[in-house]
């Protein structure tokens, strides 16, 4: 395994991008963004045709083990394997929106915001599932 995600064109199965040292790759919805997520814990940001990354997501002392697009792809939500933490970014820009300790310290694993983006649920190792409410984070 050379940790790589490879993006092919479906015209003519040919690769068209080598995303390096990836341990795994979200696409948004609106099919315009990739999130490539690195072995030592940061999200980068692509753009769809994946020619440039425009912004790295990286929350301050922990490693990123999960995310997902809001269904608009406006959102990010991650969470935090080591430490629980779990943070809400701009879905265009990489900043971070905000950002708060799980009451677990077992990591999230899992994190998926619904379609009324006030509502977050996010998994952990120990099988607790919250449910938050973002609607201040994001207003």
């Amino acid at each position: 395994r050379d940790w790589s995600a490879k993006l092919w064109s479906l015209e003519s199965g040919l690769c068209i991008k080598t995303l390096d040292r990836t341990f795994e790759a979200y696409f948004s919805l609106d099919g315009m963004r990739i999130l490539a997520q690195s072995e030592d814990g940061t999200l980068k940001l692509w753009s769809h045709k994946a020619d440039f990354c425009f912004a790295e997501l990286k929350a301050q002392d922990s490693a990123i083990f999960c995310a997902a697009f809001s269904p608009d792809s406006e959102v990010i939500a991650t969470g935090g394997l080591r430490d629980g933490l779990v943070a809400l970014w701009n879905g265009r820009t990489g900043e971070q929106l905000a950002a708060w300790q799980a009451e677990e310290t077992s990591g999230v694993i899992a994190a998926r915001v619904l379609h009324d983006k006030k509502t977050l649920y996010t998994t952990s190792w120990n099988g607790c599932l919250r449910c938050w409410d973002i609607s201040e984070a994001l207003s």
